[in-house]
């Protein structure tokens, strides 16, 4: 037996795709039914879901991505500034694919189509993550003053995977680092890749006129990693 409750305020009306879906895990029904309540102009964002969800931001964030993957999401990044600055989302009701007419048909028709697409799909994504991760690179290389080594840089970023707050991060600390007396002198600014694994975006710079980084710990760095990459050979 069901107990409902009238309708006649505070209800929501949506389509049952998404529920019918045996693709989608339970929160990821449970959330875009959640983001289709709510009035077409809020605000979204991965925070802003967290501040009314119970669910931690990693949670929500990969729910988000699940509804992605199966076109139930598009997320847009708008820059300012050369930066980030938010992501706009594009929510669905119903799956949108791309070159797909699907008209009217029942949902199970629906599913075998996305079936049959889901290695298109899946090229898709991987363009989208490597046009992503080079977006990211480019942000940080466009504002590192020494630009040297960038293959190796370029490897450290497909190794490690940074992300897009931790690159935010890095680009903040390096315009700090640029007003310092010791980075007024070019060879005193440690290479890039020096300074990425020293994760020096996590360094406190000391108001003096003092070099912040240890010119002998630069050369020490950078020596022991053309030490390693001899010996790789």
């Amino acid at each position: 037996m069901v107990i409902r409750v009238q309708k006649n305020t505070d209800y929501t009306v949506m389509a049952n795709f998404h529920l019918r879906d045996r693709n989608l895990s339970l929160k990821a029904k449970g959330l875009l039914s959640y983001m289709l309540s709510l009035p077409d102009d809020w605000d979204y964002s991965v925070s802003g879901l967290t501040k009314i969800c119970k669910e931690s931001a990693n949670c929500i964030n990969n729910i988000l991505k699940e509804l992605e993957a199966n076109n139930y999401l598009e997320r847009c990044r708008i820059y300012e500034n050369g930066k980030i600055s938010r992501w706009e989302y594009l929510i669905h009701e119903k799956q949108h694919l791309q070159n797909e007419d699907i008209g009217n048909e029942d949902i199970q028709n629906e599913l075998q189509i996305n079936t049959n697409i889901q290695s298109i799909n899946k090229q898709n994504t991987n363009k989208q993550k490597e046009k992503y991760k080079k977006e990211l690179f480019d942000m940080f290389w466009n504002k590192y003053p020494k630009k040297v080594d960038k293959q190796k840089t370029i490897k450290w970023f497909e190794k490690n995977s940074p992300t897009e707050e931790l690159v935010n991060k890095m680009i903040e600390k390096i315009e700090k680092f640029r007003q310092t007396k010791q980075w007024q002198n070019r060879q005193y600014i440690p290479n890039p890749t020096t300074w990425l694994n020293g994760k020096r975006w996590e360094d406190e710079i000391e108001e003096s006129d003092d070099c912040v980084y240890d010119v002998w710990e630069i050369v020490k760095r950078e020596t022991e990693e053309k030490h390693k990459i001899n010996d790789n050979r």
